[in-house]
Protein backbone atom coordinates (compact mmCIF):
# COMPACT_ATOMS: atom_id res chain seq x y z
CA UNK A 1 0.00 0.00 0.00
CA UNK A 2 1.50 3.39 -1.01
CA UNK A 3 2.32 5.72 1.83
CA UNK A 4 0.17 8.86 1.92
CA UNK A 5 2.21 12.06 1.92
CA UNK A 6 1.52 14.91 4.28
CA UNK A 7 2.12 18.57 3.55
CA UNK A 8 2.83 18.22 -0.14
CA UNK A 9 3.80 21.65 -1.48
CA UNK A 10 1.76 23.25 -4.23
CA UNK A 11 3.50 24.89 -7.17
CA UNK A 12 2.41 28.33 -8.39
CA UNK A 13 0.55 26.59 -11.23
CA UNK A 14 -1.55 24.72 -8.64
CA UNK A 15 0.09 21.32 -9.20
CA UNK A 16 1.09 19.40 -6.07
CA UNK A 17 4.71 18.27 -5.86
CA UNK A 18 5.19 14.78 -4.42
CA UNK A 19 8.76 14.10 -3.38
CA UNK A 20 8.11 10.39 -3.01
CA UNK A 21 7.65 10.06 -6.78
CA UNK A 22 10.88 9.83 -8.73
CA UNK A 23 11.21 12.79 -11.04
CA UNK A 24 13.60 11.03 -13.43
CA UNK A 25 15.89 14.04 -13.52
CA UNK A 26 18.60 15.65 -11.46
CA UNK A 27 16.55 17.74 -9.04
CA UNK A 28 17.86 20.41 -6.71
CA UNK A 29 15.67 21.44 -3.75
CA UNK A 30 16.19 24.92 -2.37
CA UNK A 31 14.45 26.30 0.71
CA UNK A 32 14.40 30.08 0.89
CA UNK A 33 12.59 33.08 2.40
CA UNK A 34 12.13 36.68 1.36
CA UNK A 35 13.64 37.76 4.69
CA UNK A 36 16.91 35.95 3.94
CA UNK A 37 19.20 38.05 1.73
CA UNK A 38 21.68 35.20 1.09
CA UNK A 39 18.77 33.10 -0.19
CA UNK A 40 17.72 35.83 -2.60
CA UNK A 41 21.28 36.11 -3.93
CA UNK A 42 21.41 32.35 -4.32
CA UNK A 43 18.16 32.47 -6.32
CA UNK A 44 19.93 34.57 -8.96
CA UNK A 45 22.79 32.05 -9.14
CA UNK A 46 20.35 29.16 -9.41
CA UNK A 47 18.58 30.85 -12.33
CA UNK A 48 21.89 30.93 -14.20
CA UNK A 49 22.63 27.32 -13.25
CA UNK A 50 19.21 26.30 -14.56
CA UNK A 51 19.72 28.18 -17.84
CA UNK A 52 23.01 26.31 -18.34
CA UNK A 53 21.82 22.80 -17.47
CA UNK A 54 18.09 22.60 -18.17
CA UNK A 55 18.79 21.03 -21.56
CA UNK A 56 20.52 18.19 -19.69
CA UNK A 57 17.48 17.65 -17.48
CA UNK A 58 18.21 19.75 -14.40
CA UNK A 59 15.13 20.65 -12.37
CA UNK A 60 15.14 23.15 -9.51
CA UNK A 61 12.34 23.25 -6.98
CA UNK A 62 12.51 26.35 -4.78
CA UNK A 63 10.32 26.18 -1.70
CA UNK A 64 9.55 29.44 0.04
CA UNK A 65 9.37 29.40 3.83
CA UNK A 66 7.24 32.55 3.78
CA UNK A 67 3.83 32.28 5.39
CA UNK A 68 2.04 34.45 2.85
CA UNK A 69 2.14 33.83 -0.90
CA UNK A 70 2.06 37.58 -1.55
CA UNK A 71 5.49 37.95 0.09
CA UNK A 72 7.31 35.63 -2.30
CA UNK A 73 5.31 36.74 -5.34
CA UNK A 74 6.31 40.36 -4.65
CA UNK A 75 9.92 39.32 -4.05
CA UNK A 76 9.95 37.35 -7.32
CA UNK A 77 8.68 40.38 -9.21
CA UNK A 78 11.33 42.62 -7.67
CA UNK A 79 14.27 40.24 -8.20
CA UNK A 80 13.18 39.19 -11.69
Amino acid sequence: MPRKEKNTPTAPNGKQVKFSEPLGKATLLQFWATTCNPSKLQNKELKELFRRYKIEGLEIIAISRDLHKEDWVESKLISG
